[in-house]
């Protein structure tokens, strides 16, 4: 007989370690959790408390109680959010009827209200902005009429063309390359 009380007191002794462990480790999953979850130390500590005082029951409590995100769900989320709002912010709309357009439309297709124009100088054709008076691309004067354009064969680039011997430096060979 004294075997089986012995058998039984090792076994009485194994389980309440576990249920002690077990315990345990709620507590500090719950203090983990929490972290994960708010940062206020007031919340961290209740949280905390209601599962040190009141075991399984404070654990099942505070599933109820916790905030559904963690602090990283919540901080992507907001990315998510001002990601997408920065992508309807960039991209344009029409002046007059103010629908979305693409940025390289010429026209809108709403309202047929003209949204670019094409450069005036016959080599470079970006789109240019109707109000620019230059083209960014090639420097020329944008005109309202072309008619203009053809008839006057003087009109020049608005910034004279710089020639490349300016920018390059002739250094003599005999310094390596290096000036004094």
């Amino acid at each position: 007989m004294p075997a089986l009380s012995t058998a039984v007191q090792v076994v009485v002794a194994l389980g309440g370690a576990y249920l002690v462990a077990l315990w345990f480790s709620m507590i500090v999953w719950t203090y983990y959790d929490i972290r994960a979850r708010a940062q206020d130390i007031y919340v961290h500590f209740f949280a905390t408390a209601l599962v040190l005082v009141f075991n399984v029951f404070g654990l099942l409590l505070y599933f109820i109680l916790r905030p559904r995100e963690t602090l990283a769900e919540a901080y992507e989320r907001s990315l998510e959010e001002e990601s997408l709002l920065q992508e309807l912010e960039d991209r344009p709309s029409c002046p007059s009827c103010r629908q979305r357009v693409s940025p390289d439309y010429l026209v809108c297709p709403s309202c047929h209200a003209i949204l670019k124009n094409r450069c005036v100088a016959p080599s470079c054709g970006h789109l240019v902005n109707p109000r620019w008076e230059l083209c960014p691309y090639c420097g020329t004067l944008q005109i309202e009429d072309p008619e203009e354009f053809e008839d006057d064969g003087d009109i020049r680039p608005a910034i004279p063309a710089v020639p490349l011997s300016v920018y390059a430096t002739d250094v003599p060979e005999t310094t390596g390359g290096v000036v004094d």
